[in-house]
């Protein structure tokens, strides 16, 4: 093995890591906004199968698509939120 290889990266500094965190608290935040956008939407789509007389009962396959993603996008801020120290990410 060389030694390149056998070498770790430099630990990071506190600054770095604030600024880091301070980044991904931003993306998270965006993420937060998509997941309100796709709670209304999905809303909508079940409004209007509520409204549909020919809907059958059953939840429409574009809200059930709504709905696994705003929940990867919650859980997606979640993560990012975490600490960078913590093991989660």
């Amino acid at each position: 093995m060389s030694d390149t290889l056998s070498r770790s990266s430099p630990p990071a500094s506190a600054d770095s890591i604030r600024v880091m965190q301070e980044e991904l608290d931003g993306v998270a935040d965006k993420l937060d906004d998509l997941v309100e956008q796709l709670a209304d939407l999905g809303i909508s789509a079940l409004r209007e199968a509520l409204e549909d007389p020919d809907n059958d009962g059953t939840r429409p396959e574009i809200e059930k698509r709504i709905s696994r993603a705003r929940r990867s996008a919650e859980k997606a801020s979640v993560i990012l939120r975490g600490s960078l120290t913590s093991g989660i990410i």
